[in-house]
């Protein structure tokens, strides 16, 4: 819907394009986060009896699992749409799919990825849609670069630089996942 303005013209300058795919970048983090929340919670304590030494393995498998089933429908369309109203445009999808790996890695580091490991009264908490709140802000914030390397023909130069940013970022993340170990049972 936002592809076409009110005048029936496109979207030329292609900030709905790298806007869309940002936010299209949340969909994992959001997809691992829910995934947490289950009626059978205490269940979750045979994760821990299990020979892994932490929550890294199970971590890893939600999110592949949610990476496959919930971005790449979302996706595919999303990618037909852009290459036929605006195919120049189609680079400008590459900052937030540049993102996703280390969107989608985020509630695992902060210890929300462990699949159906919380009761369903947590998916409540304040803390969650503080952790909305930022991540939105900072995707504004990479769709703002994007589209301002993009015009002033430091785009190439942007690329290069977030994949950078958040390769490192990425590495650095999973192996402080890798580290984490399962809490004690009481």
């Amino acid at each position: 819907m936002m592809i076409r303005d009110n005048h029936g013209r496109g979207a030329e300058d292609g900030f709905v394009f790298v806007f869309a795919s940002a936010f299209i970048g949340q969909v994992p983090l959001l997809g691992v986060s829910l995934l947490q929340y289950s009626q059978q919670w205490q269940a979750a304590d045979l994760f821990r009896v299990t020979p892994s030494r932490g929550p890294a393995d199970l971590c890893h498998g939600a999110r592949r699992a949610v990476l496959l089933v919930l971005p790449l429908p979302v996706l595919v369309p999303f990618f037909g749409a852009a290459w036929w109203l605006l195919p120049a445009s189609l680079p400008l999808l590459l900052p937030g799919l540049i993102a996703i790996p280390v969107l989608s890695l985020l509630p695992c580091v902060l210890g929300h990825g462990v699949p159906l490991s919380q009761p369903p009264e947590e998916a409540k908490s304040a803390g969650r849609g503080l952790t909305m709140i930022g991540v939105m802000f900072a995707c504004m914030a990479l769709s703002g670069l994007a589209i301002l390397a993009w015009k002033t023909g430091w785009f190439t130069g942007f690329l290069i630089g977030e994949t950078a940013a958040m390769a490192a970022l990425y590495f650095t993340l999973k192996a402080r996942l890798r580290r984490q170990i399962w809490a004690p049972i009481e």
